[in-house]
């Protein structure tokens, strides 16, 4: 493609990922969020949960200023936690309900209009309750989220590998974001490259029957051999020794995006690296591993 990427979509940054435990000094915070706010290669930034205004309002400004699009996830809190929105145990569910009503809270203080969240854990033999759980959970985020102007964003992970998340594979998916896109406009799927190998679909499978949901794209890589380095739901740079994705697999998924209509438009929906440094690599390093490799894969697709 000889076009620049930035007219199909807005390239984005996973912030917590990227930047392990920055979120813990706020002064780290800020000097990462300024990295990425600054970089003219990026146009949004996902940026955690934080609990400080005066922090939130700070970060505002910076990418104001610098025309960077803001948007949260909900999604390491309620891992942060061990919180599920979809815990049979009542009290539980109510907490996780509440952990992602302040991350809908904390988009309208930094206007974003998208916050993450994604299902919890569950036993095969008791689906439907969980299933049912979720249902009412998502229903009731997105009525909050309406009367804010934030739409939801369920992001797809593995059901059996590291995650385990109820929500995948796609025919799960399908069927949860029929149910609620029936009454809730605001509700979208987040579709992430680097679950796709650990839920053993490819793009276009993990994709096509769920186009008309998705909202929102990650891209990143996973090794799935188990007992291998970084094996799981670990997010390594591209081409990690052993790994599912490199450059082949990231333009497959670029080009499966555009057939099904996926990036450009007026919109230009977030795609966003979700890539971890693995032990002591350099944060900087493995931003600018992303960079190659996200430059190469689209001038291929």
């Amino acid at each position: 493609m000889v076009e620049s990427f930035h007219r199909y979509f807005q390239m984005g940054v996973v912030h917590p990922m990227s930047f392990p435990g920055a979120s813990e000094k706020e002064q780290t915070l800020l000097e990462t969020v300024r990295r990425v706010a600054t970089d003219e290669y990026f146009d949004a930034i996902e940026l955690p949960y934080i609990e400080n205004r005066d922090t939130c309002r700070r970060i505002r400004e910076l990418c104001e200023t610098a025309g960077c699009r803001i948007m949260i996830a909900g999604q390491p809190r309620l891992l942060g936690e061990d919180a599920s929105l979809n815990d049979l145990r009542e009290p539980e569910r109510i907490h996780a309900i509440k952990l992602v009503k302040q991350c809908i809270d904390m988009a309208c203080f930094m206007g974003a209009d998208e916050v993450g969240v994604l299902g919890g854990g569950y036993e095969e033999d008791r689906f439907e309750e969980y299933y049912s759980r979720l249902t009412e959970s998502t229903a009731e985020l997105c009525r909050y989220g309406k009367e804010r102007g934030v739409s939801l964003l369920m992001e797809v992970f593995d059901y059996d590998v590291d995650k385990k998340s109820i929500i995948g594979p796609v025919d799960r998916v399908r069927r949860f974001a029929r149910d609620i896109r029936r009454d809730h406009d605001n509700f979208g799927l987040l579709a992430d490259l680097s679950h796709m190998p650990l839920l053993k679909e490819t793009p276009r499978q993990s994709m096509e029957p769920v186009r008309e949901y998705i909202r929102h794209l990650h891209v990143g890589n996973a090794v799935c051999t188990e007992g291998a380095e970084a094996y799981g739901d670990q997010h390594p740079v591209f081409g990690f020794p052993g790994s599912s994705v490199n450059v082949p697999e990231l333009r497959e998924f670029l080009k499966t995006a555009l057939d099904l209509g996926l990036l450009g438009g007026n919109s230009r929906p977030i795609l966003s690296f979700e890539v971890k440094p693995w032990k002591d690599q350099d944060p900087e390093a493995v931003l600018a591993n992303c960079k190659r490799t996200m430059n190469l894969a689209w001038s291929l697709v």
